[in-house]
């Protein structure tokens, strides 16, 4: 699950709603893409746009988060310090990374539990 660790600006991540495409079902903390105007998962070496920021609203949208430079994401993915400044794939439900190279999230912290990144 990718969690905002920090925003570079301090500034307040604005919300968006965004309906999910046919059979995707997005969950708190996973890697958005958006085709024709809906979202659906992102996975492997997708550029992920959005993360998911809670669940299905009554009109059928979905909250999310618009990726940004300027946001340090959290995932629950501990890699290690030869890890650092690689770019690592998105795992295959999106809720995660894998330490694979050749992807879009960019490893600038590692711990115990987890690793800090950015999609740029």
């Amino acid at each position: 699950m990718f969690s905002v660790n920090k925003v570079l600006t301090g500034e307040s991540l604005p919300l968006e709603y965004i309906k999910a495409a046919d059979g995707e079902s997005p969950v708190l903390g996973q890697a958005l893409k958006t085709s024709a105007g809906l979202i659906a998962k992102a996975s492997g070496t997708d550029t992920p746009e959005l993360i998911c920021a809670g669940v299905k609203q009554s009109d059928g949208t979905y909250p999310v988060l618009r990726i940004r430079d300027d946001i340090e994401f959290y995932v629950d993915m501990p890699l290690t310090s030869a890890d650092l400044g690689k770019r690592v794939t998105l795992s295959s439900d999106g809720k995660g990374i894998t330490s694979t190279a050749g992807g879009k999230f960019r490893i600038t912290a590692v711990g115990i539990y987890g690793s800090y990144g950015y999609f740029n």
